[in-house]
């Protein structure tokens, strides 16, 4: 059910296959990346050479926040905030910034 939730909230456009909570912050983080615009054959090259990199990243974070709601928006947030900042951000840049996100002590 909370997964649902999750893929209402974050505007992916159609349902992954797997439930995985991994798999939905990867998906998550396909769509704040803008993968998904650039079409299918790209959507499965990427996941060919980047998703077991990413779902490592995905499965830390949400280790740090807890829930994949919050995993969800902290993704999200923390990628508007270093482009605010024009500052250049990996899915690994995230996962360090993801503790002071939970703490509340930046954003």
């Amino acid at each position: 059910m909370e997964q649902l939730l999750l893929i209402e909230s974050r505007r992916i456009k159609k349902k992954p296959k797997k439930t995985n909570p991994v798999h939905i912050l990867v998906e998550v983080w396909k769509d704040i990346e803008g993968v998904r615009e650039k079409g299918d054959a790209y959507m499965k090259m990427w996941d060919k050479e980047y998703f077991s990199r990413h779902a490592y990243w995905c499965k830390k974070i949400l280790n740090v926040v807890g829930t994949p709601p919050h995993a969800a928006e902290c993704m999200e947030e923390l990628a508007i905030f270093f482009r605010k900042k024009r500052l250049s951000y990996t899915i690994s840049t995230v996962h360090k910034w993801a503790e002071k996100w939970s703490t509340g002590k930046i954003i």
